[in-house]
């Protein structure tokens, strides 16, 4: 029987095959925002060449839901209204796009998540 492999054949063993995750965060000097296009493996999987290893730390995420289309301005709800409006800052870590096995990029409306890493906020912050 033949091996079933996902849109990224160069991984082997894919923890979740038709997913894809967008990953990023500010640079080491924060002048700019890095993305690494993503899928998740398991911890002893080999690394292909070419590619990195990204580790998401475990930890409490905010997980908002947008249409493909209406990513910008999902992102500006996120920032300008509903983390600032809720009990929560936004923690350490890089923060990721998943896109799931129903995703279709050709569809606007197609649902991409967006997990945001979040820490309470402290007394007075």
């Amino acid at each position: 029987m033949a091996q079933v492999r996902g849109p990224h054949p160069e991984i082997a063993h894919p923890a979740e095959p038709q997913v894809s995750y967008g990953v990023m965060g500010p640079d080491s000097d924060k002048n700019r925002l890095d993305y690494m296009a993503a899928v998740s493996v398991s911890a002893d999987a080999p690394v292909p060449e070419g590619m990195t290893r990204t580790v998401l730390p475990a930890g409490s995420y905010a997980r908002f839901s947008f249409p493909l289309s209406g990513l910008g301005e999902g992102f500006c709800e996120i920032f300008q209204r509903a983390l600032p409006e809720s009990a929560y800052v936004q923690g350490p870590g890089p923060y990721f796009e998943r896109y799931d096995e129903a995703f279709r990029p050709d569809d606007p409306n197609s649902a991409v998540e967006i997990w945001l890493p979040v820490q309470p906020k402290t007394v007075g912050g």
